[in-house]
């Protein structure tokens, strides 16, 4: 049987995987891969799930295999790779921003020399120098590997020329699977006649942890990605961004061109300005004006006060 793995790596990805692999566990198995990787915990019980495989398991990597998805390929007895695929393993960890805790730090410790040891195990002397970069101390590298250099390695075992026509028939066949199942889930919440209840933050962070970081990682790339045009001078823009942020719109390259031509407006305006200043005239400048217009009813020393707070208003201007 065929199965497809593209996209990223999630609680939602692996049930879709293993379901479909559950009760195929006898035959032969191909999974195609591109993705950019994901879950630590997601992929590997993909990896529990393809290793109770007794048939021969193969992996196509069509696209990408990034992450997790490089590590992923070590389950499987052969691997082949698409000559325009690109292959790239690094550490385990988790974002730079989330503050882990002592009990998640060793379990991240515990993965890491898990996956030093299999990686160890499938590629042969040549590997070596790839093995003490992945996971060389205290930095975490990311290492790229060509489908040349993957098989000189031996992660995998053949390279395929593919044309962009058979690439083509990998995605439409793929998305054909993802609506296959999306239609199914659907058919089967039309006849659940209980209501579910919408989660919430906490609990999404209780049930769903990968998720939950995904999710928040996610929305501060997309909320800094706006940020970094926000500029105390440029209002147009500002309000743009403020308005993207709290509408939870998507940044993208539409977004990009249309704040980049808010800017520039902004700048060639204000260019102009500076090139061009507009006359500035001080209202209320002279002092004796002023005190002549005064209310005639005040007395002569309630104008002598107000001749003087004038004249310090005009000071103070400067």
């Amino acid at each position: 049987m065929e199965l497809f793995l593209y996209g990223s790596i999630y609680e939602y990805t692996a049930e879709i995987f293993n379901s479909e692999l559950s009760g195929n566990e006898s035959k032969d198995v191909t999974v195609r891969i591109n993705t950019g990787g994901g879950s630590t915990v997601a992929g590997m019980s993909m990896a529990t799930k393809i290793s109770e495989v007794t048939g021969k398991k193969k992996a196509i990597v069509d696209g990408d295999a990034m992450s997790m998805g490089a590590f992923f390929l070590i389950f499987f007895d052969t691997v082949e790779v698409a000559s325009t695929a690109e292959i790239m393993f690094h550490k385990v960890a988790y974002p730079n921003w989330y503050e882990a805790s002592n009990e998640e730090l060793t379990r991240l410790k515990a993965y890491n020399e898990k996956f030093k040891e299999m990686l160890s195990a499938r590629l042969n002397d040549k590997g070596a120098y790839i093995i003490d970069k992945i996971f060389e101390p205290d930095v975490r590298n990311e290492v790229y590997l060509t489908p040349e250099e993957a098989v000189n390695v031996g992660l995998a075992s053949k390279i395929i020329d593919i044309t962009p026509a058979q690439l083509e028939a990998a995605a439409r066949h793929s998305s054909l699977k993802v609506a296959e199942y999306t239609n199914k889930e659907s058919n089967k919440n039309k006849n659940q006649t209980k209501i579910k209840k919408v989660m919430t933050f906490e609990e999404l962070k209780s049930q769903h942890p990968d998720l939950y970081k995904q999710a928040i990682l996610e929305e501060r790339d997309r909320v800094g990605a706006f940020a970094s045009f926000m500029n105390v001078e440029e209002k147009s823009v500002n309000e743009r961004v403020k308005n993207a942020i709290i509408n939870g719109e998507a940044f993208n390259n539409t977004a990009m061109a249309d704040l980049s031509n808010l800017k520039l407006a902004e700048v060639t305006l204000k260019k102009a300005e500076d090139e061009n200043p507009k006359e500035v005239t001080v209202p209320n400048a002279d002092p004796s004006k002023e005190a002549d217009e005064l209310d005639k009813t005040k007395t002569p020393e309630e104008i002598a006060n107000a001749k003087k707070e004038a004249v310090n208003r005009l000071f103070k201007m400067f």
